[in-house]
């Protein structure tokens, strides 16, 4: 089965890019990551991501990453699913990834 062009592998952790994108999930623990945006989720889902500060433009901090994404935005600790995770897109910065 073909895969989709905008998909590539990318290294030993089966690391998804979209584009020159990666997910919040590809992060690792104790690094930052710049969201860029948010990809295919309900639209309350989106305004409740938003209203804890998981914004385009916004740093973030990944603090674990299995068994649950848990990500710092300002001094607020969230625990995203990692379903969740994969749709929030990070722009590909070697200084904060």
């Amino acid at each position: 089965m073909p895969r989709h062009p905008l998909l590539q592998p990318n290294h030993r952790r089966h690391r998804y890019r979209h584009g020159n994108l990666l997910t919040l999930a590809d992060v690792f623990p104790g690094k930052r990551a710049l969201i860029a945006g948010l990809g295919d989720l309900p639209a309350e889902q989106i305004h409740r991501l938003q209203a804890y500060g998981i914004l385009p433009g916004r740093l973030v901090r990944v603090l674990m990453n299995r068994p649950m994404i848990i990500v710092q935005v300002e001094q607020t600790e969230l625990a995203l699913e990692e379903s969740i995770a994969r749709q929030i897109f990070i722009a590909q910065e070697n200084n904060l990834i």
